[in-house]
């Protein structure tokens, strides 16, 4: 029996997790740790606000909650290795910053490819990443 840790990030964590690991653990039982992969995401919204609203602080708040590499959806801290992201889980985010009343469409890219969801998987040893450059909000006004 192996065991596979994957570790994100700089580079040279993997081999310090490596060292430590190698010096804790059973000799019977290898540990083997891996850098794991970051998956770039383009990511588009289209949200429907009220008529008059804020949309540069709407569109703004939306990129923290999104890309803030403390606390956005999209930060170490939220997203793990390997797992996947559910359409629902982006848009109760985008439905949570104030001024949002709705999600038009969206539209989640990786890999060069459109993923229409409704579970984004990055694969194994990997994890999505957004970048404030990579999202794209873009608003329209409600009907009253």
């Amino acid at each position: 029996a192996m065991v596979t840790v994957y570790v994100a990030g700089q580079p040279n964590v993997a081999s310090s997790v490596q060292t430590q690991l190698n010096a804790a653990s059973d000799p019977n039982r290898p540990v083997t740790v891996l850098q794991a992969t970051p998956v770039p995401v383009l990511y588009a919204l289209n949200y429907i606000t009220a008529a008059g609203a804020d949309t540069t602080a709407i569109s703004a708040a939306l990129t923290t909650a999104l890309t803030d590499p403390e606390a956005g959806l999209f930060s170490p801290a939220y997203l793990q290795i390997g797992v996947g992201l559910f359409n629902s889980q982006i848009e109760a985010v985008c439905l949570g910053v104030p001024g949002v009343l709705a999600i038009a469409s969206s539209q989640f890219t990786f890999n060069g490819n459109v993923d229409p969801g409704p579970i984004h998987l990055p694969g194994d040893g990997a994890y999505f990443t957004l970048s404030p450059s990579n999202f794209n909000p873009s608003a329209q006004a409600g009907t009253a």
